[in-house]
């Protein structure tokens, strides 16, 4: 899947969006399962496995997909945060607070990333989005590399230095879509 997404065909703007038949919504239901099985047990975000699913197979275009990604990272952060802050047993007002962080940052971060996904479809450099997305998987794939050899610590500062890295590129790109429209 990541083959295709970093090579595939991208659903163009204004594209209907296509109908989905129940056999593909019981497909979709059983494959989001199995992804919220194998990102939890990998520590990944599951939207790294589903989103290839939407656009490759169920030919989403990428404007739809993104926002449905956003959302489900939004709700992943929620419900990992509840997790550890009931581990082991022990009520932990910390990783409330640190949850609570995360999701504030979340919920205002979602609207200016559908903004910015929006400009950059309108733009026509739909392509582009379904592109990056590889390099987002590499750095998760960096950071569980990382964590597997010990190197926690570091995989931590080095997550937050893409994230910084990654909401700079992403608005001066959607910055230059503006004055460079392809349609």
């Amino acid at each position: 899947m990541g083959l295709k997404t970093l090579f595939g065909q991208v659903a163009s703007k204004g594209q209907i969006i296509p109908f989905i038949s129940k056999t593909q919504s019981v497909v979709a239901l059983f494959f989001g399962m199995l992804t919220g099985v194998l990102s939890s047990l990998l520590g990944i975000g599951g939207a790294m496995i589903f989103r290839p699913f939407l656009v490759n197979f169920h030919k989403l275009p990428e404007e739809e997909s993104s926002k449905a990604i956003r959302f489900l990272l939004l709700i992943t952060t929620l419900t990992g945060g509840l997790f550890y802050v009931f581990a082991n047993g022990n009520f932990n007002f910390r990783i409330i607070i640190l949850s609570l962080i995360v999701a504030f940052g979340g919920y205002f971060g979602f609207p200016i990333g559908v903004k910015t996904n929006r400009i950059v479809c309108k733009n026509g450099y739909a392509e582009f989005l379904q592109r990056s997305f590889v390099i987002i998987s590499v750095i998760v794939l960096i950071n569980a590399i990382l964590t597997l050899f010990g190197f926690v610590i570091f995989s931590r500062y080095l997550m937050i230095f893409f994230a910084v890295v990654l909401f700079v590129s992403i608005n001066l790109f959607s910055k230059y879509t503006k004055n460079n429209p392809k349609i």
